[in-house]
């Protein structure tokens, strides 16, 4: 895919040209509102000198100014729309052929109203939608459109006998609609995390009491967990379609690009909402038509949602088992290696494309379901070995075994520290403090300290403890 920086020559030598006409035209238009201005000011000044020292009553001289300033304004209104018109039936296309000469582009058109609400993304369905530019095209199997959206809402009030209506933005920015023509389980649901941002821990509480968009979920990536919110009704599927790389993708645009993103996961359907202030590919009159920055705008929220579409579209459909497991293999070893190397989240990412590739690899839920008992994930650990379990991993089926008591189960590293934590599916553990080693019971509830962290060591390299070496057991 071109970048930016390709993107910027590109407009210096093919569309710079063509809009030159245009900024001639801005300018003198400009010019006619400041010298419009100053007339018009000097005119009421003159009126209201005249109208002081003589007393006089004839409005003749207060309609010729207003008749004046009403052409001034109308001028301003109507002038700049063939401007606007001719602005984005240059700047559009230009960029959608730099990119694809494939892409259809309608000015008049937008994405339907029934798109927008069918997102779930926002609260309310919006009074008033209007639209423009729509563009309309494909990538590899999967179709894409994407316009101007600019959606507001009423709030009524009553207050005694009267009632008033005020109108508030819903959201306005470019709306894409993807659809990969493949059905994925669930909903997933990604907002900008405001509260969060505002109110901190208290914030991030009363978010997750909001259950409308499904159970709100916490994701790896704390770069990511600080700027979005998670919700879903398929906490798996979910997490298959966040990958790692497209968490940081998402949270890369937001810091650079400095504009909110929403995104829904519904059946086949993937939308982006990007938020803008107001619709930047309109030029101002207060403004050179020539800046490069709104072309470069518009251009980074495509790429976006384009690079979003490689990371999901399927680029082995319809081959054989064998080359799914291949595929599949191919990625467990690259997340051992990984795992090796001490790079936790990528681990965890290779293991979930394994998946991805065949969904009945034991190893990979097997070997992701370590990764996480390694940095403390409890939770998703024991989510994944009981698949891996479910599928007839031998070692996933004694993990999840319950130990007697004898045979207290905990994980250490080669190094000597006890990291790990559950012993079976109660969740029973051994944990580190002060150089002690305790042992936590959740059912009765109770903590014991099982002695100093070298002794604990001695007991589990003699046997006395059952205990499971981490590189040891993955594969």
């Amino acid at each position: 895919m071109k970048t930016v920086e390709e993107l910027e020559p590109f407009f210096q030598t093919t569309l710079l040209e063509d809009l030159k006409p245009l900024e001639d035209r801005r300018k003198r238009l400009f010019g006619f509102l400041v010298l419009g201005t100053l007339g018009l000011f000097g005119a009421l000044t003159a009126v209201f000198v005249l109208y002081a020292r003589y007393d006089l009553d004839d409005m003749v001289p207060v309609s010729a100014v207003m008749a004046f300033g009403l052409i001034v304004g109308l001028g301003i209104h109507f002038f700049p729309k063939n401007t606007i018109r001719g602005y984005k039936s240059i700047v559009i296309p230009g960029v959608l052929s730099f990119l694809d000469e494939s892409y259809r582009y309608a000015g008049d058109r937008h994405v339907p109203k029934s798109q927008f609400v069918g997102s779930r993304l926002f609260r309310r369905e919006p009074n008033d939608f209007e639209g423009s530019d729509l563009v309309s095209g494909t990538r590899g199997s999967a179709s894409l459109r994407f316009s101007y959206v600019d959606a507001r809402y009423d709030i009524h009030a009553h207050k005694a006998s009267e009632t008033w209506t005020r109108t508030k933005y819903l959201f306005e920015g470019i709306f894409f609609v993807v659809d990969f023509g493949e059905k994925r389980k669930g909903k997933t649901i990604v907002l900008p995390d405001a509260l969060e941002g505002w109110l901190g821990w208290f914030g991030k509480k009363i978010q997750a009491l909001d259950i409308r968009w499904g159970r709100q979920m916490k994701m790896e990536d704390p770069a990511f967990e600080k700027r979005f919110e998670v919700y879903s009704d398929e906490p798996d599927a979910s997490r298959r379609i966040l990958t790692s790389s497209l968490m940081q993708r998402l949270t890369r645009f937001r810091n650079e690009a400095r504009r909110d993103v929403h995104l829904s996961f519904v059946n086949s359907r993937m939308v982006v909402a990007v938020s803008h202030n107001k619709h930047f590919l309109e030029p101002s009159i207060f403004r050179s038509i020539l800046r490069f920055k709104p072309v470069r705008q518009y251009y980074e929220d495509i790429v976006l949602v384009l690079g979003i579409m490689d990371e999901l579209t399927p680029k082995r459909r319809g081959q054989g088992r064998d080359r799914k497991d291949g595929t599949a293999d191919q990625w467990t070893r690259k997340g051992t290696n990984l795992f090796n190397a001490s790079r936790y989240p990528e681990a965890v990412e290779a293991y979930s494309k394994a998946i991805t590739a065949n969904p009945r690899h034991a190893t990979a839920w097997f070997n992701r379901g370590v990764v996480h008992r390694k940095t403390g994930n409890q939770g998703r650990a024991m989510e994944d070995l009981k698949a891996a379990a479910k599928l007839g991993h031998p070692k996933a089926r004694e993990l999840l075994k319950p130990q007697e008591k004898e045979q207290d189960a905990a994980m250490v590293t080669k190094k000597g520290e006890v990291i790990a934590f559950c012993e079976d599916v109660e969740g029973n553990c051994y944990w580190k403090y002060k150089g002690y080693a305790w042992y936590q019971s959740l059912n009765p509830a109770s903590i014991r300290k099982v002695g100093p962290v070298d002794d604990f060591l001695r007991q589990v390299q003699a046997g006395e403890i059952h205990a499971v070496m981490m590189d040891d057991w993955l594969e």
